[in-house]
């Protein structure tokens, strides 16, 4: 299979070159041989080898002439790319460098044209023969110092780009780290979405490199220098209660921060809980909520946002040390008493425990209440048995639905229902049960609800379903 970058190359090769079919020259005179009919290249039994070109061949045999000369051209340009493909995996460039740690690792990419469409006068028609017995066939060709050439000129073009970009931040003594990383991020992004990945050579302030390495050692060495820190370190909340923060970012190197983007980070599971924003000296201070962390202790991450700045870590060839602040957050539960209706003429004994047991999930930070009068929430639980007229067959049949209300300080915040469940028995007591067990683990199991209720919880608004 070929890589995406090589699938975008045949794309532009094949459709440019049909396209503009008229920047092509033709060669003729090629050798011959006498078929007793026309004279049959020699090329078609004999594929060529030419250490100067790559070659491509291809031929169509529809019995529709004018088909098969369009198509007899395409298959020659797919077998063309197919050519300089194989070509370019066999030659890749291979650089070996030592990391900070004193690991060596390799890096290859394929180097590929994308703007071939520009240099059509280094392809040619080399050879091109028709019969009708036999169809249409094609001879292209590319010099393959004409294709090298491209490729410097591409890099050229490359390095030249990503120099316009970050040489007048990276001379200016005002710019600031935000301002130098978005800098950077963008010309490494020119670098990455290249064919030429690791294979440009260039400059950055006097070092001689690698392009895109160079590009990675700038931004690892301003990260290097900003230091972050956050007040408090230890953070104590509840569902729906914001806290004041103060975070100061600095630079080692005497730079201005500029306007960061903080991240904040749930350790347990890579979530993003929140983000401040800095002013351009690198101070925030306000109110910030953590309503995605599950009840209990946590451990959050304060960290510089590289994506803000337009830079994607995961993307480099060496890892990079984001600054940051690791934090210790205590979710608090919040306390709701619990009151359960039931509408109708039923009397299941494990029915409480089973509705307790609803709302003990960790996710939610609910603590059921005993009843001491300081509760702000309270859900009121309503079951509604409907016992069917008995039958002839000496079997109860009932009923069973539910509706939820979570209330905040008297209002109503959150509201769900369920559908009705019908169950059958040899007594009433086994019937009611038996919907009942139906009925609670589809609430249980319903993301609908739970997600209502965390929501309703954690943000106090007002949620129907």
């Amino acid at each position: 299979m070929f890589s995406g970058k090589t699938a975008y190359f045949f794309g532009i090769l094949i459709s440019s070159v049909i396209l503009l079919n008229s920047c092509i020259t033709t060669t003729s005179g090629v050798s011959k041989k006498n078929t007793g009919q026309e004279s049959r290249p020699v090329w078609i039994d004999s594929y060529p080898v030419d250490s100067d070109y790559f070659i491509g061949i291809g031929s169509s045999n529809t019995g529709n002439q004018s088909a098969d000369y369009e198509l007899a051209k395409s298959k020659a340009l797919n077998a063309l790319a197919a050519a300089i493909s194989v070509n370019i995996k066999s030659t890749q460039d291979f650089t070996v460098k030592e990391d900070s740690e004193g690991k060596s690792f390799q890096s290859t990419e394929l180097q590929i044209n994308q703007s071939v469409s520009r240099n059509f006068k280094e392809i040619e028609v080399f050879d091109s023969w028709f019969s009708e017995t036999e169809g249409s066939w094609f001879y292209y060709r590319i010099s393959k110092a004409g294709w090298a050439e491209i490729q410097r000129k591409e890099k050229e073009e490359i390095a030249s780009r990503v120099n316009g970009v970050i040489s007048p931040v990276l001379l200016s003594p005002d710019s600031s780290d935000f301002e130098i990383l978005s800098s950077l991020g963008k010309g490494w992004q020119l670098v990455a979405e290249s064919p030429y990945e690791g294979t440009i050579n260039a400059a950055i302030n006097g070092q001689n490199g690698i392009l895109i390495d160079l590009l990675e050692e700038n931004i690892s060495k301003v990260l290097s220098g900003i230091v972050l820190k956050v007040e408090p370190e230890v953070i104590v909340t509840e569902p729906g209660r914001l806290e004041d923060i103060k975070v100061t970012v600095t630079d080692k190197n005497g730079r201005t921060p500029g306007p960061l983007k903080i991240d904040f980070i749930n350790k347990a599971d890579g979530a993003k809980l929140t983000d401040i924003t800095t002013d351009k000296d690198g101070q925030f201070s306000g109110k910030v909520g953590f309503n995605l962390l599950p009840a209990g202790k946590n451990t959050i991450y304060a960290l510089i946002s590289m994506q803000n700045a337009g830079i994607n870590p995961d993307g480099f060839r060496k890892k990079v040390s984001v600054p940051g602040k690791e934090l210790s957050a205590v979710m608090n539960q919040v306390s709701v008493l619990l009151k359960l209706v039931v509408v109708g003429d039923a009397e299941i004994e494990s029915l409480p425990d089973s509705v307790k047991a609803l709302f003990s999930r960790k996710e939610l930070a609910l603590r059921l209440s005993s009843g001491t009068g300081d509760e702000k929430h309270s859900i009121i639980f309503t079951m509604y048995f409907r016992n069917l007229p008995e039958n002839t067959h000496g079997l109860y049949i009932t009923n069973v639905k539910a509706s939820i209300s979570l209330m905040k300080e008297g209002s109503n915040i959150y509201s769900y229902e369920t559908k009705e469940y019908r169950e059958v028995g040899l007594t009433w007591d086994q019937a009611q049960e038996r919907a009942s067990i139906k009925l609670l683990r589809d609430i249980n199991n319903d993301d609908i609800f739970i997600t209502g209720l965390h929501r309703a919880v954690y943000s106090g608004l007002s949620l129907d379903n």
